[in-house]
């Protein structure tokens, strides 16, 4: 069933994608002459903003498979995991400059 999402008056909207439970849109969005936040927005309820303004976050986020985290782009530190229950945002090692992360891959087991 289609639905319309009312959403504040953004200049620019980019990056969206579903988080895993298919409930919420996860996008980039900014307000006239501002940076963009990245926006968690239930499809039956209010956007919330995830993230402080950066200029980076143009791409939006990657929300992990069980949806409990997701990956921005920060601004000169690289990428960053934002846990959607709150706590410090940590940085993600390993990507070179210019790389661009596409999807998530689930972990194996260790037992």
């Amino acid at each position: 069933q289609p639905r319309i999402l009312e959403t504040p008056a953004f200049a620019t909207l980019t990056g969206l994608a579903w988080m895993p439970d298919g409930r919420s849109l996860l996008y980039a969005a900014s307000e006239e002459g501002r940076p963009p936040k990245v926006w968690l927005h239930p499809v039956s309820g209010h956007p919330r903003p995830l993230t402080a303004e950066s200029p980076a976050f143009g791409t939006g986020g990657l929300p992990n498979p069980d949806g409990t985290q997701i990956l921005t782009r920060a601004s000169t530190e690289g990428w960053e995991l934002h846990a959607l229950a709150g706590g410090k945002d940590r940085p993600v090692k390993g990507l070179l400059e210019g790389e661009k992360v596409i999807s998530w891959t689930p972990m194996a087991n260790p037992s």
